[in-house]
């Protein structure tokens, strides 16, 4: 077993041990709702997960009364977990390419929410492809990943031993198009104000005044370049196969 195998066959362990409970999943479920206006009317559209890690999306998927959706991981606790506590439709993979190729033509939406960064350069493309092969025509692929624009960039690089590579906007639509994607939509966090209360008025601006901070950062040291449009912690992409 390589190093990366012993690391991921004790994520959860590991990297987890700390922060997560099961009682937190209802919670970081409810995270998911952005991609609510992206997902499949029909509610028995073919749905993989791909690195579903502890199972939020596929619980948020069973809420939403979805029936035919799935998730791969390479960590054996993990899909432990989730056949314990969510679903059986789990499978452990040592390949994910491999399995994709097997799987031509077969999915309505491919999610992968924060998998991309943990996969080494030289695989990035040929995994991206392998999920353009498996989409049926004018299927969806839902991505998101740490944003290396971001003023924490630098954390969210390296707050896992297991990150491989970051993207912003430009590098993210050049992989997708690579790999055969080219209707790509990247999905902004808005700044909203949820509540006229004291607390969330204050948050609101305080959010407001960040972006703004960082827009001005971008201007002074990229007069007249390419700048980040996006500039919260995470890219969200949603690239759909044409043909």
């Amino acid at each position: 077993m390589s190093n990366l195998e012993e690391i991921y066959q004790q994520y959860l362990s590991t990297h987890f041990k700390d922060s997560f409970t099961e009682s937190s999943l209802e919670a970081t479920s409810r995270g998911y709702e952005w991609v609510t206006k992206y997902l499949p009317a029909d509610k028995r559209a073919t749905i993989l997960d791909l690195g579903c890690g502890m199972g939020h999306f596929l619980y948020f998927l069973k809420k939403k009364d979805y029936t035919d959706f799935e998730g791969i991981e390479i960590g054996r606790e993990q899909v432990d977990f989730i056949k314990q506590n969510i679903a059986e439709q789990v499978t452990l993979v040592e390949d994910t390419s491999r399995f994709l190729k097997e799987r031509l033509a077969k999915y309505d939406l491919i999610v992968m929410f924060n998998v991309i960064e943990h996969l080494p350069k030289a695989q990035v493309l040929e995994t991206l492809k392998s999920v353009c092969g498996a989409l049926k025509t004018g299927g969806k692929l839902i991505i998101t990943t740490g944003n290396m624009a971001c003023l924490t960039s630098l954390f969210l690089r390296y707050i896992d031993f297991t990150h491989e590579v970051g993207f912003v906007e430009t590098s993210l639509r050049q992989v997708l198009r690579l790999a055969g994607f080219n209707k790509i939509e990247f999905v902004p966090d808005e700044v909203r104000l949820r509540a006229f209360t004291p607390r969330a008025i204050l948050g609101y601006l305080v959010r407001h005044l960040h972006r703004l901070f960082l827009k001005a950062i971008y201007l002074v040291e990229r007069p007249g370049v390419t700048r980040p449009r996006i500039l919260s912690y995470t890219l969200k992409a949603v690239a759909e196969k044409t043909s």
